[in-house]
């Protein structure tokens, strides 16, 4: 069965102090799926293969469509980080 995957990756020692984890989504399906970013206080790149976002504190959420067979990239830095 195709289906959602979420990876996550924890950074080397030399960047833990800035970099909380790294993570993935990959849609195996036949369908775009819809993303839902919360606004969380959290600051994250994120890299869908056509653009590159900068996301984070954040009024409201955001929808991030995933098509089908692709991947979304995003690296989630400690708080206080980027602000």
């Amino acid at each position: 069965m195709k289906k959602l995957y979420i990876n996550k990756y924890y950074p080397s020692l030399k960047l833990s102090h800035i970099i909380d984890i790294y993570w993935m989504l990959e849609n195996n399906t036949d369908e775009t799926i819809d993303i839902p970013i919360v606004p969380d206080g959290s600051m994250d790149i994120v890299y869908d293969n056509k653009n590159i976002l900068l996301v984070g504190s954040l009024d409201e959420g955001l929808i991030i469509p995933l098509e089908p067979n692709r991947k979304i990239f995003g690296i989630r830095f400690k708080p206080s980080i980027l602000a």
